[in-house]
């Protein structure tokens, strides 16, 4: 018991430091805190960011301008039922590998018709737009021939079956021309 009297008289004195009250540095723990508040903030930014890409928001941005995500699901909804027309559908598990593929190329053509535009906005080129309205509406004619044809030889059941499902001929063929005006503007000669 000498030994340990000597010891609590040392400490007692200030000469020797008792156990577990070393000075611990607080960097560390203000390090730490700022850790945590960090993950937490690019934690919640990351799901609202998330969050508001699927709702149609912006997908990606593409120099000044944005891709919507709405854009690019509408897109990869065309491939869907283009696909399911000749007897696949693509939202099967089966199918998986080939949707993410359509959807990558989707995105792919999206992100490089923005550039092309912006590209063709930065050298003032103009689409001479006499031509594009008369290419616009042969591409939208031969769309609608093509969807006649697929349907077979009952004209009258699909004329029902686009008025059923757009409302008249008409919305069908703006639709169809929103659908593919982006790829017949690509192949418009500028001036």
């Amino acid at each position: 018991m000498g030994k340990e009297s000597k010891i609590r008289q040392e400490r007692k004195a200030g000469l020797v430091e008792k156990p577990g009250s070393h000075h611990k540095d607080r960097f560390p723990m203000v390090m730490r805190v700022i850790a945590i508040v960090l993950v937490v903030a690019i934690a919640t930014w990351g799901s609202f960011f998330a969050i508001k890409s699927t709702t149609g928001t912006l997908a990606y941005q593409v120099g000044t301008e944005k891709v919507l995500q709405s854009d690019i699901t509408a897109g990869v909804q065309n491939y869907i039922d283009m696909y399911k027309q000749y007897g696949m559908d693509l939202t099967t598990a089966e199918n998986a590998a080939t949707l993410k593929s359509v959807r990558q190329n989707v995105i792919d053509t999206s992100i490089e018709q923005e550039l092309f535009i912006q590209y063709a906005k930065s050298k003032n080129m103009k689409i001479d737009d006499a031509k594009l309205k008369t290419a616009l509406d042969t591409e939208v004619d031969n769309a609608v021939a093509q969807s006649q044809q697929q349907f077979g030889t009952d004209t009258q059941g699909f004329t029902d079956a686009v008025i059923a499902k757009y409302g008249s001929m008409d919305k069908f063929k703006a639709t169809v021309r929103t659908q593919i005006q982006p790829y017949v503007e690509r192949q418009q000669p500028t001036r």
